[in-house]
């Protein structure tokens, strides 16, 4: 909050626990929508409240049951779980490949694992500090190895022109 002064923080914080009061009761519904589970994972870790482990536990069990495999909310969710929003690069990497794994017919869902090593080079880039550290990680034998049972079910997405990743590997 202090880049922003405390004054906007406050706002911002009012305005996001407004729009949640706008979703909440779309949470509740016997079928979510979509629309209303994305927001609330795009709200839920900036902001305190007290029902957060209910909404959770619901958005979790709606998400799962009505939108499996889509890629919006699991890579929603592959974000808020890598270390710095206090889960671990390998909580994120295995949330990855399982999703990827028990949807192989979905080619965007094989992008989650890159989407896992991209945030883990962002942590040490941005967060840690260690831009040479972040840039050896990506160009690693590892790192392409850990990739390579992805990188061709990405590639022949038969959606690759509108996939959320089909460029991500070229370059990988």
């Amino acid at each position: 909050a202090d880049d922003v002064g405390a004054d906007n923080f406050k706002l911002f914080e009012e305005r996001l626990l407004k729009a949640l009061g706008f979703i909440r009761p779309h949470l509740h519904e016997e079928k979510p929508s979509l629309q209303a589970l994305k927001l609330y994972l795009d709200i839920r870790p900036h902001v305190w409240f007290e029902d957060k482990a209910q909404l959770d536990d619901i958005v979790e069990d709606a998400g799962n049951a009505l939108y499996p495999d889509n890629f919006d909310l699991a890579r929603r969710k592959l974000h808020f779980m890598v270390e710095e929003w206090g889960g671990s690069h390998e909580k994120a990497w295995d949330f990855a490949t399982q999703m990827s794994d028990r949807f192989p017919e979905n080619g965007d869902l094989a992008c989650l694992p890159y989407y896992a090593m991209y945030e883990e080079y962002l942590s040490l880039d941005m967060i840690q500090g260690k831009p040479d550290e972040a840039r050896d990680f990506l160009l690693s034998n590892a790192t392409k190895k850990r990739l390579a049972p992805y990188r061709e079910r990405v590639l022949l997405n038969p959606r690759k022109q509108v996939s959320a990743c089909y460029s991500i590997p070229l370059g990988w």
